[in-house]
């Protein structure tokens, strides 16, 4: 409780609530699903590009430690409205950005749910990938003493930067196994 009362935001448990729309398809609603546990079995291998401010309890990433930039809207990409097309759901081969949409977006469910596989396959592998390069070990500060340490429930940058590097050194003997 008094923790809760110092306002150490960071011990703070937080939710998310996915909703997804009724008229997604079977294979997109797979796809987020996967997506989802991708993040939640290896996102972990992301946190050593991360910091922590541990009294307001956000994470930044290391591009962004002293920048602020604007809030972003996802209705703002010019992604988007490449899918979007011309607003009925089919994309309109006159406009300008129907060249720059991938062909399978417009080629049916199949060729769309090829598409969402294979993107999900790269992410996987960019995931899988953070073994990769230099990697940043800087100290993760974790301020409010040993009783705020004792009910710290998540893993920090370091933490993950140590295991990365353990395997690291097993994918060198192995180069096959992963964890």
């Amino acid at each position: 409780e008094a923790r809760l009362l110092d306002k150490t935001e960071v011990l703070r448990p937080g939710y998310t609530r996915l909703s997804l729309p009724y008229f997604a398809s079977k294979d997109e609603v797979q796809y987020i699903a996967n997506a989802v546990c991708a993040i939640a079995d290896h996102g972990w291998r992301l946190l050593p590009a991360y910091r922590l401010d541990s009294k307001t309890g956000e994470w930044r990433h290391k591009s962004r430690i002293r920048s602020f930039p604007g809030r972003q809207w996802l209705s703002h990409h010019p992604w988007l409205k490449k899918l979007q097309g011309n607003g009925d759901g089919a994309v309109d081969s006159e406009s300008p950005s129907a060249s720059r949409v991938e062909p399978t977006v417009a080629a049916g469910p199949a060729a769309r749910a090829a598409a969402l596989e294979r993107q999900l396959q790269d992410g996987l592998r960019l995931l899988e990938n953070c073994l990769e390069g230099p990697m940043e070990t800087g100290l993760a500060v974790f301020e409010g003493g040993t009783e705020a340490e004792s009910l710290r429930w998540f893993m920090l940058p370091s933490d993950a930067a140590t295991l990365l590097t353990s395997e690291r050194a097993r994918r060198g003997r192995d180069c096959n196994s992963l964890p």
